[in-house]
Order: structure tokens, then sequence, then C-alpha cells
């Protein structure tokens, strides 16, 4: 059953999962996307610094699950799957996962995912699914010491891709596989 999606578009922010949680401490309904054209603090896993140049497409959603800290191991995994499904059929470029968090075409770096939650108090709960994709902009535009490593879906294009469509893309493919990890943890 596909949810009301509420996405707020920032133009430039330090993190859309900084962001996320601030709305979800405040209260905001689950599915609301946070997506930013720019973000000056973006970070992967460990802390790690996420290059977040305009043209990507950089957003978190706001998720409550409802289920204990336990049962949300998954969702890192869902949410890659979702996004890597998503990139694919919106460009029909072939990606593959790397475990945990991370997107690859061709090998290289093309997405991470950095999912954040808060469980605890109850009423309050959440899970911040923060999303960096590498879209639309040179590898030029990238750090010298990561162009290496990393790829965009430009480069691989050699055009531009439509970021609204493979946001809504994303977040469909995501919705349909979070319901399904609902209903096999649910109590």
């Amino acid at each position: 059953m596909e949810k009301t999606i509420n996405i707020i578009s920032l133009k430039k922010t330090g993190s859309t999962n900084d962001e996320a949680r601030r709305m979800a401490k405040a209260g905001v309904s689950e599915w609301t996307v946070i997506r930013s054209e720019e973000q000056s603090h973006g970070r992967g896993r460990l802390g790690r610094k996420w290059e977040s140049p305009a043209g990507g497409l950089w957003f978190s959603v706001v998720l409550r699950p409802g289920v204990v800290s336990e049962k949300l191991t998954g969702l890192t995994s869902l949410i890659a799957e979702a996004v890597s499904e998503g990139i694919t059929r919106t460009t029909g470029l072939a990606t593959e996962i790397k475990l945990p968090n991370d997107i690859l075409i061709n090998g290289r770096k093309v997405s991470g995912i950095l999912v954040e939650s808060q469980t605890g108090k109850k009423g309050n709960n959440y899970v911040i699914a923060g999303v960096g994709i590498n879209a639309n902009f040179a590898l030029a535009q990238m750090p010298e010491d990561l162009r290496e490593k990393v790829t965009t879906l430009e480069t691989h294009l050699k055009a531009k891709v439509n970021l609204e469509l493979l946001l809504d893309t994303i977040v469909e493919i995501m919705q349909v596989k979070y319901e399904d990890f609902l209903n096999d943890h649910a109590e």
C-alpha cells in the first residue's frame, strides 16, 4: 500500500540526514523526504565526508517502522536494493551492490546510503535513510583523490538524468520493499 510522500526541497543544507532527524524529532510523518540540491557536510558511514556538489541527488527519508532495533538490521540492504533497482530502471545502467551500503557501476561508487535510527521512546522512534547519488555532474567536480574510485550517472549516460523521475522511482520501489519488510517483522 503506497503511502503519501511529502517532499521538502532545499537549495543547500549541511546534511539531509541532519535535517530529517530534526524534523523526525519534531514529529513529521513517515515518508517525509528531505532533498537538497547541495550538501556542505554530507557524510557516509563512519563519519566519512560525502562530496555533494550541485547536480547530484541528495535526499533522506523519514521512516517510522515501529519495530525493535534488533529487527532494523535489514533496512540498509532494503534501501540499497531500492536505490540500485531505481537507478537501473530509470537509466538502463547495470548496477551492483557492495554491501553494506554502496552502489557501483563498473566497479566504481555512484551512490552511498547512510541509515541512522532513534529508538526507545514510544511514539518518537524513527529511521533516517540517507541516499547520495552522483548524478548530473562531471567527475572533474570531485576531489582528485576520489576520481579513480567514484563515477557519476552523467559520465555513463553522456547526458543528464531526470532527478525527479529517479527520486520518484527509488521511493516507489523503497515503499514496496519496506512494506514487505514490515510484514516480515510484524509482531
